[in-house]
């Protein structure tokens, strides 16, 4: 039996955008509406936008796979890919901002 594969659509950026303000909205007494991982959550979904990372790939990426130096992120050095086999992603504007935040931002102990 053949089998067609559904193309998927892409989020926008503005849709990105989106996701990322729900995910960093505040109440009024200043506290994150989607509980206190918000900015975590927010910086999982620009990870994924601008790296081209999955889920899983993104979420066992460690500071020795960002090579700011070489402007590179290595994604899958520990094998554990969908294909098994690492890749190299060159950093684009948004994702060199991205990770400098997050690194300026993170415990000095992550």
């Amino acid at each position: 039996m053949k089998h067609k594969t559904p193309k998927r659509e892409f989020l926008t950026f503005a849709q990105v955008q989106s996701l990322v303000s729900k995910a960093t909205e505040r109440g009024e007494d200043g506290k994150l509406l989607v509980g206190i991982n918000g900015q975590e959550l927010a910086d999982l979904i620009r990870l994924l936008a601008f790296s081209g990372a999955r889920e899983m790939e993104a979420l066992r990426l460690r500071w020795a796979d960002v090579d700011f130096d070489g402007c590179k992120l290595h994604i899958g050095r520990d094998g554990q890919t969908k294909n098994r086999e690492s890749r190299t992603v060159e950093f684009n504007p948004d994702l060199e901002s991205l990770l400098t935040e997050m690194h300026e931002r993170r415990a000095s102990d992550s």
